[in-house]
């Protein structure tokens, strides 16, 4: 397996709501196994409505540091699949294009600003701004 963190914490300077995600990634045919070991560091399933599906899963965590506590989203993904080079795409394009970094953080105010409360609401509301940027940006 191989880690790439991804989302807004990867991005310098950008805002984001603290949760670090990251991108676990596994060779084609070794899904099992990046589960167990996700399982055994004390990792747990997701929850609440609307949860990614076990053949691709998404693990929740925690850590301490700094004296805060920092959710983790661990994205279990094939390495080197379109969803793998589409999260490294989007995050470097914003790593490397200020204006797209602070395009993407006024989406996401107005998104809040709306009334939008629940997170899987927010995350949906995100993909239109996240699919335009991939479409346009980021070639797979």
């Amino acid at each position: 397996m191989l880690v790439d963190h991804i989302g807004s914490t990867s991005v310098p300077r950008c805002c984001g709501k603290g949760v670090i995600d990251l991108a676990i990634t596994y060779l084609e045919g070794d899904l099992e196994i990046a589960k167990a070991a996700l399982d055994a560091l004390g990792f747990q399933r997701q929850r609440g409505r609307d949860p990614f599906p076990e053949t691709r899963p998404m693990r929740e965590g925690s850590i301490a540091a700094l004296g805060s506590t920092f959710n983790i989203h661990a994205h279990v993904i094939v390495r080197d699949g379109q969803e793998h080079r589409e999260l490294l795409g989007f995050r470097d394009a914003l790593r490397s294009d200020p204006a797209l970094r602070r395009a993407y953080e006024t989406e996401k105010r107005r998104i809040l600003d709306s009334g939008t409360t629940d997170s899987l609401e927010y995350c949906y509301a995100k993909g239109d701004f996240i699919t335009r940027t991939l479409e346009t940006v980021v070639k797979s």
